[in-house]
């Protein structure tokens, strides 16, 4: 009986932790094969594994993961009461150890439904964009063009009194934000497709709002898509317009690029390319954000001359989420920037900096779509 036991501990140790492991080690190496992440894993694997998830978890009009990881403290404490009362040290010995090789798998898994995506090809490699040797008049010239776009579309437009848009038909940023979820539930990505020749999943992606949205802001997070559950999670105490773009992000995640700045430069197109008045609005407007935030940097003059010419509506949109974000600015933001950080570079990405290749890939589709100078 002891040995039939001994064996079956080897057996937990193998499959629960020494198996998990060798199989991260091997993920790992994997992943550094651009052809294998490309076509075994971001097009297939992890393709059908995150459609089927996303499929279920669909049918559920909130979010899963938030429900599940509010649960989790009270499992820990409750097995943990559980252990004390009726098996001691040894069962609180088991507990650790089923805990342990729950966190292994769970992050074999976790780098098959995300982080093996970091190593495919690069979308701007896919795409043939040129960006090298970006002017600062070239930034000026695309942040002319994505403003006059959102000009165009602004006055049909609805606004509040303190400056901010809403979704058509709504009077509360509540009602707004809800809107723009439930229209990008049924968002095609066909017409993304078609524009830049890629090969995204058209499964329906149901964005949920995060039930603690206003505290979730002082993090700085503006949505969170969990691969485990394949859902996207929105921060809907956000300005509409930002949150018409985070919707679209976390959606282009479940599509299968990891990648930050690939993400927000896909979320971008969506909007551009979707047939609502506000969701492209919305688009060409996040896009000037990028692009007049780097001319800043690039040249104060041509800076200064953009904003001059910019018309006010588009100022006080602007203005409203700047103040939006340092209103929730705190020794929390800080930490969050970091942690995130952290794991984007551990992920395979570039950390947060690289949000500012979003300019790049812009400046990319400006020039292949040869739009005239202004």
């Amino acid at each position: 009986m002891k040995k039939t036991g001994d064996i079956i501990h080897k057996r937990s140790l193998w499959f629960g932790i020494l198996l998990p492991a060798v199989l991260g080690v091997l993920l790992y190496f994997l992943r550094l094969i651009p052809e294998i992440a490309e076509y075994v894993f971001a097009r297939g694997i992890t393709r059908w594994l995150t459609d089927m998830l996303t499929c279920l978890t669909n049918w559920i009009p909130f979010s899963a993961a938030e429900c599940l990881l509010c649960l989790l403290p009270f499992a820990l404490i409750g097995s943990l009461i559980y252990c004390g009362l009726r098996g001691g040290i040894r069962r609180f010995v088991r507990l650790l150890a089923g805990v342990l090789a729950l966190l292994l798998w769970g992050l074999c898994l976790f780098e098959v439904l995300f982080v093996m995506q970091f190593g495919r090809v690069r979308l701007e490699d896919r795409l043939g964009y040129d960006t090298d040797h970006i002017t600062a008049e070239e930034l000026y010239a695309c942040a002319v063009w994505m403003r006059d776009r959102a000009e165009e579309l602004s006055p049909q437009i609805r606004y509040t009194e303190d400056g901010y848009s809403l979704w058509e038909e709504t009077t509360t940023l509540a009602e707004s934000n809800q809107a723009i979820l439930e229209v990008s539930y049924d968002r095609s990505f066909r017409e993304v497709n078609e524009v830049l020749g890629l090969s995204l999943s058209e499964t329906r992606v149901r964005p949920k709002a995060i039930f603690f949205s206003e505290p979730f802001s002082y993090t700085g997070i503006l949505g969170i898509y969990i691969p485990f559950t394949g859902e996207a999670n929105l921060n809907v105490a956000a300005p509409s317009f930002v949150v018409a773009v985070s919707a679209a992000h976390e959606q282009m995640h479940q599509k299968g690029y990891s990648r930050e700045d690939e993400a927000n430069f896909l979320s971008i197109q969506a909007c551009l390319a979707d047939s609502h008045v506000y969701m492209r609005y919305s688009g060409a407007l996040y896009a000037f954000r990028y692009l007049y935030n780097a001319l800043y940097r690039a040249d104060q003059q041509l800076y200064g001359k953009l904003i001059e010419d910019t018309s006010e509506t588009l100022l006080r949109e602007l203005r409203y989420y700047n103040d939006w974000i340092l209103d929730h600015q705190n020794q929390v933001t800080t930490f969050t920037n970091q942690v995130n950080d952290t794991y984007l570079r551990v992920s395979g990405g570039e950390g947060t900096v690289s949000y500012s290749q979003v300019v790049r890939l812009l400046i990319g589709a400006y020039r292949s779509w040869s739009v005239p100078e202004v």
